[in-house]
């Protein structure tokens, strides 16, 4: 223990019992007594016993949590002295004992490792809170928060100088000065608190190489990597490292780009201006590493492919949840707008890159085909065909297939994860059907006069009018299948894989067989005369086994 003494605020606290007797108020306030004597005689445990007591039979005495705010403090214990003195603040914001201690918990130290979304008013470093909203089922949302206010870098000494981080890039030859750090909140799934999962740190503007100010790129940098994770989470299934905060660090010196060592980040060169979106880039490849399986390895670009993904996937949940917010979905200008709003000091804008590399990937694979040789390469060429596999699911089957695919793959090689597509569409078909997102266009086979929209998954807006052809890939398991069109409509013909036209009826569909498992080639026409067709997808039903 630091002090015999108690604060003096306690003790005068309990000089005064309470007018009326054995009120739930009055035997709290004799319990605190005792709890008092039981500290100064350094019997912690029981003194907690006592003061919890006093807190279950009057649990909106602020006295209750000083005390056990002081306790934990005296034993080290940050984060229930954290909560215990933000209950007392709540119940007494302006408790001069309380406010005193929880800055000191703040600036002393380790900085929080979690927090109450409650205590961040009454707390003395500016946050900016947010939620990440998902395409999921009851609007589901996920609380974030992250630091603004001006932070010296935890490991720092009182007085002492700046933090220096070796640089992985040059095999720790060379190494970088830190002094300032934003940290990162997340909600964690059923949990009343926001957890660190970030330290994002760089050098001030007096240490600066170049005298620059990074305090704003580092907030967003922390804002976009907080938005990553809880879309890695809720969508792919994959959580951070198990050792958060994961630490980050904004370098000057360097190539220009990013890296991901040993569960940590490093930005490099980041005194050369780049563009919100390269940033946000940059984070999102530098987290598909850090938290998607490994898959390779490729000879180039480099070893594993799960950078790349982790780009494009990412950069793609960011426009969808700005359609979410907007109410309109991608890319509706309202949806760009929210977006565009997401990096302070800038505007950040994905589209081109939507355009240039998610669809480019998947309209790669789509025109090479699912069992091109390329899927077994491992160059680059190689590496570019499996991500356009990965982009297609997303855009053919959504996440539920694309979580599976990932999670289930046996090892890292990219056979492996088409393995496991394989068997997530196979359980998928025990309930008789499959759907094909009209997303996942074989946009370089179709023939259409209406271009589609650009969508954050992949394409929207497929209208087919007479004399188009809209194609598709579309993996079945054996069985006897039927086809329909969503939504149904008269003048509908099928061709499949080379045999066609059959007419489709709007009720029944088309029957298409018994087929083998493996891949098919659907395309989609309209008879002379009928009506325009916005296809949202196709319904594939599979007759029961005898």
């Amino acid at each position: 223990m630091r002090s015999s003494h108690l604060p003096a605020l306690l003790l005068l606290a309990f000089l005064a019992p309470l007018a009326w007797a054995q009120t739930p108020r009055q035997k709290a306030w004799e319990l605190l007594q005792t709890g008092q004597e039981l500290l100064r005689a350094a019997k912690y445990e029981e003194a907690e016993r006592v003061f919890l007591q006093a807190r279950d039979l009057d649990p909106e005495y602020p006295d209750v949590y000083a005390n056990l705010g002081y306790l934990y403090a005296e034993r080290g214990d940050r984060a229930r002295a954290l909560e215990a003195f933000g209950q007392l603040l709540a119940l007494r914001p302006d408790d001069s004992y309380g406010r005193a201690a929880f800055k000191r918990l703040f600036y002393d130290g380790q900085f929080p490792r979690s927090l109450r979304p409650q205590d961040l008013a009454a707390s003395p470093v500016a946050f900016t809170r947010d939620e990440v909203r998902f395409l999921t089922p009851g609007d589901q949302r996920q609380p974030i928060a992250y630091t603004t206010s001006l932070l010296f870098h935890e490991e720092m000494k009182r007085g002492g100088g700046p933090v220096t981080v070796p640089l992985p890039v040059t095999g720790n030859q060379a190494d970088c000065e830190v002094n300032r750090s934003v940290y990162g909140f997340l909600g964690m799934p059923g949990a009343e608190q926001l957890t660190q999962v970030f330290a994002l740190s760089f050098p001030s503007a007096t240490i600066s190489r170049v005298g620059k100010d990074y305090q704003t790129v580092a907030s967003n940098l922390v804002h976009l990597l907080l938005r990553f994770a809880a879309y890695s989470r809720t969508y792919l299934g994959f959580d951070l490292p198990p050792t958060v905060p994961v630490k980050a660090t904004m370098c000057e010196q360097g190539p220009t780009g990013a890296e991901s060592y040993q569960e940590a980040l490093y930005f490099y060169d980041v005194a050369t201006d780049r563009p919100p979106v390269e940033w946000a880039r940059q984070a999102a490849h530098e987290m598909g590493h850090l938290v998607l399986p490994q898959i390779g390895r490729f000879s180039r670009p480099e070893a594993f492919a799960s950078g790349l993904l982790g780009e494009r996937l990412f950069l793609q949940y960011l426009a969808l949840e700005a359609g979410l917010v907007a109410g309109e979905a991608w890319p509706a200008p309202a949806a760009q707008q929210a977006l565009a709003g997401l990096w302070a000091g800038d505007e950040l804008h994905v589209q081109d890159y939507l355009v240039t590399n998610c669809r480019t990937s998947l309209d790669y694979w789509a025109a090479a085909g699912p069992e091109s040789p390329l899927a077994a390469g491992t160059a680059e060429d190689g590496m570019q065909h499996f991500i356009g596999f990965i982009m297609w699911i997303q855009a053919a089957h959504g996440t539920e297939v694309l979580q599976a695919t990932l999670k289930g793959a046996k090892g890292t090689a990219p056979a492996d994860f088409r393995a496991a597509f394989e068997a997530a569409l196979a359980e998928r078909a025990r309930d008789g059907s499959l759907f094909v997102d009209a997303g996942g266009l074989n946009m370089p086979a179709s023939k259409l006069a209406q271009k589609p929209t650009e969508g954050a998954l992949g394409r929207t807006a497929v209208q087919i009018s007479p004399g188009d052809l809209a194609a598709f890939h579309a993996y079945l398991p054996e069985g006897a299948w039927t086809l329909l069109t969503k939504p149904a409509a008269p003048g509908v013909t099928i061709t499949l894989d080379g045999r066609g036209p059959l007419p489709l009826d709007e009720a029944e569909g088309v029957a298409l067989g018994r087929l083998t498992g493996g891949w098919h080639t659907i395309s989609v026409q309209l008879d002379e005369g009928a009506a325009p067709l916005a296809l949202t997808g196709l319904v594939l039903r599979r007759a029961p086994e005898a």
